[in-house]
């Protein structure tokens, strides 16, 4: 009966006219919501798709200490934990990079080539020319790749003592230049090669495979104090080639990179066998926040196991809570589009008022009086949140395929060209709570109304 009383015709026209503007009302609304929350996801999928590329499925660090002590046996007992695909160690910390009289902090970051290029995707940020190569102390040079030479290495540390005034700067360094004992000739041992991000390559004015010179690294000595006397005894430094630059289009990790092989970060800061993170990646990369989990339960509370969502906590937060702001600011314009469906009730009660008299005369109860109404209103309510669905995911799809709607920008400098959207199963679900809110109270009311016009 309520959905004969919906579609019959009124003798006022406008009646008809409201209703429909009723149910536009709450598609609209509801078609807003699934659009927004789409893009929400496309940027938030965006994101992690883009940091996958340089962070691990699962990162391990010790839990209220600078560096693993025990890493060579907590790499073994990762290794062994159902779903882990590859393990490797991570050394990461703090250096001043070096010149042509040019000085930038940097993230010295040493790594094992072979682990860090399974558990991230490195080799897909390489610039095109570029190879990753962090070789630490060769035995040979005839591998075809272009290093420093011991006359280049040794000339760029040169540069650098005279800059800083230090003689002492590079007492640390093994003269590259050796003599055999058995033959007493001469060999030179290459310098070591780093990778480098695109903003330290670029205030450094570098180039990949640069066979002109390097660069020199500063680390300040873990186990000394500033020297006064002696500021240079303070630090540990190298000279390292230039084999490749990487582009990951974040900021943090493009502008102050520099990836060298671990041995070499483990000398530099003056450690053995200790690690300040481990690199796991999974053999199910979707299914990172259970391996993480898994790992938790294995190492126990002393170590921070974050799968890869844990690890870009604040770009995540953002977006989510951007997303159900904008969520919670929508539904309320849903609530002011049922004020529509009130009024709509309310004149179709109104118009029926001689049928709701003749059903009251033939015995029909007050409740089932009003019980009609409120099904009106559910069907109202039900009818636009589906047209409102169905047109925001066939928007969605559209712009998915077609990318209908650009991002205003410098295409150059943009990730994407086109906004993206992902539609999700829970935001759909999310739309429904509202819009059945908003049916259950839009009903109520035009219940209570029917059952007073009750003689």
């Amino acid at each position: 009966m309520a959905w004969r009383y919906l579609f019959s015709r009124k003798s006022h026209s406008a009646v008809n006219v409201i209703a429909i503007v009723s149910v536009c009302g709450v598609a609209v609304a509801t078609m807003a919501i699934v659009c927004v929350l789409s893009v929400f996801n496309g940027f938030h999928d965006v994101i992690l798709s883009r940091d996958s590329r340089i962070t691990p499925d699962v990162e391990v660090t010790a839990a209220g200490a600078p560096c693993i002590d025990n890493a060579d046996s907590l790499l073994k007992t990762i290794r062994r934990v159902e779903g882990v695909r590859t393990a490797t160690p991570i050394v990461a910390d703090n250096a001043v990079a070096y010149r042509d009289a040019r000085q930038i902090p940097v993230n010295l970051l040493g790594v094992e080539a072979a682990g860090y290029r399974r558990a991230t995707a490195v080799d897909s940020l390489l610039w095109r020319g570029s190879r990753f190569d962090v070789t630490y102390a060769p035995a040979g040079g005839g591998d075809g790749t272009q290093t420093l030479t011991a006359q280049q290495s040794a000339a760029i540390e040169h540069t650098a003592a005279a800059e800083f005034d230090e003689d002492a700067l590079f007492a640390d360094i093994a003269d590259p230049v050796t003599e055999t004992a058995e033959n007493h000739t001469r060999t030179e041992t290459p310098a070591p090669m780093s990778v480098v991000s695109v903003g330290v390559a670029d205030r450094l004015g570098l180039t990949e495979g640069d066979g002109d010179g390097g660069i020199v690294l500063f680390v300040p000595r873990r186990t000394a104090t500033l020297n006064v006397a002696n500021p240079a005894a303070s630090f540990m430094a190298d000279s390292i080639g230039i084999s490749g630059i990487i582009e990951s289009d974040q900021s943090e990790f493009d502008s102050q990179t520099i990836i060298v092989d671990i041995e070499l970060a483990r000398r530099l800061l003056e450690y053995t066998s200790e690690a300040t993170a481990v690199y796991v990646s999974g053999a199910d990369p979707s299914q990172s926040g259970r391996l993480a989990e898994r790992i938790r339960q294995t190492l126990g509370p002393h170590y921070l196991v974050r799968d890869r969502m844990e690890q870009q906590t604040v770009n995540f937060r953002m977006i989510s809570i951007e997303k159900w702001v904008t969520f919670l600011l929508l539904s309320f314009i849903l609530i002011i589009a049922s004020f529509n469906i009130i009024s709509t009730l309310s004149m179709l009660i109104v118009e029926k008022r001689g049928n709701i008299s003749t059903l009251s005369r033939i015995g029909a109860s007050r409740r089932f009086i009003g019980d009609i109404f409120f099904w009106e209103s559910i069907i109202v309510c039900l009818i636009g949140t589906i047209a409102g669905i169905a047109l925001g995911i066939s928007l969605c799809l559209l712009q998915q395929h077609f990318g209908l709607i650009q991002i205003s920008g410098d295409p150059g400098t943009l990730i994407v060209s086109d906004y993206p959207v992902s539609v999700q199963l829970t935001d759909i679900v999310m739309v429904l709570l509202p819009s059945g809110v908003i049916a259950v109270v839009t009903g109520w009311i035009s219940s209570r109304f029917a059952r007073r016009m009750v003689g």
